[in-house]
């Protein structure tokens, strides 16, 4: 599942790639040692609040996804790091993700339904 979402606000806003494929859940465990399925059981993800926890996971899916849109080989994105994940915030305000939030875990969710 593909697709582009607008994030941020009129003056800052941009348009930004988010797939989300089979190597999704791998990529999340091996950059950030989180596994998605677990995180996410509970989570009412059409209204995502605004707390650390659900801000951090939001952007780190974010990550992944927008990246997966860019990079077309699979080592290439396995090979990401937290360094590359906190120069890919920098270019947003502080809650433009968490904002966007319910159509980012749509991509995800969408691409669960073609399972």
């Amino acid at each position: 599942m593909k697709r582009t979402i607008t994030i941020g606000s009129e003056e800052n806003a941009r348009d930004i790639a988010f797939e989300a494929n089979a190597l999704f859940p791998h990529a999340m465990r091996e950059i950030f040692g989180i596994n998605v399925f677990e995180k996410l059981q509970g989570i009412d993800i059409k209204n995502v609040k605004a707390s650390d926890e659900m801000i951090e996971l939001v952007s780190e899916m974010a990550f992944v996804m927008a990246k997966s849109a860019e990079i077309r080989k699979a080592r290439e994105l396995l090979g990401l790091n937290r360094d590359a994940y906190y120069e890919w915030l920098m270019q947003f305000e502080a809650f433009d993700l968490i904002d966007a939030a319910s159509e980012i875990m749509d991509v995800y969710m969408s691409s669960k339904k073609n399972l």
